[in-house]
C-alpha cells in the first residue's frame, strides 16, 4: 500500500501502472478535509477510486482538518486506522489475484 500526499487523480493512477493488481494508493480526497481516496488497481489500465470518510473531526477546530480522522468509514464498514483499511486492501488484493489466477486459466484452455 502506498499513502501520497499530494497525488492528483492521474497522479494516483500513474503510480499504480507499474504495481501488481490489487496495490493501493491513498491520497486527500477532492471531497475535501473529511475524506480520503484509495485508488486500487483492478487489472492493467482499470482502476476504481473508493471514498473514505473521515470521522470525528471537530468543525470548530481547524488543526484537527491536519490530522487523520478518529473513524475512517468506506461505505457501510468503519476502520480506526490506516492500518485497518491496509488490511481490507490486502484482502481485496488477495481475491483480485485470485480472480485473474482463475481468469488466466480459463483464457488459456481456449
Amino acid at each position: 500500500m502506498c499513502i501520497e500526499g499530494r497525488e492528483k487523480f492521474y497522479g494516483g493512477v500513474q503510480a499504480l501502472e507499474e504495481k501488481e493488481i490489487g496495490d493501493v494508493i491513498i491520497r486527500p480526497s477532492s471531497k475535501g478535509p473529511t475524506h480520503l481516496s484509495m485508488t486500487l488497481k483492478i487489472h492493467d489500465n482499470v482502476y476504481t477510486h473508493i471514498d473514505i470518510a473521515e470521522g470525528g473531526k471537530e468543525s470548530r477546530d481547524l488543526t484537527s482538518f491536519l490530522s487523520l480522522g478518529k473513524t475512517l468509514t468506506i461505505g457501510e464498514e468503519s476502520y480506526e486506522d490506516l492500518d485497518e483499511v491496509q488490511l481490507m486492501a490486502f484482502g481485496l488484493k488477495f481475491h483480485l489475484s485470485s480472480v485473474c489466477k482463475f481468469s488466466d486459466k480459463i483464457h488459456a484452455t481456449f
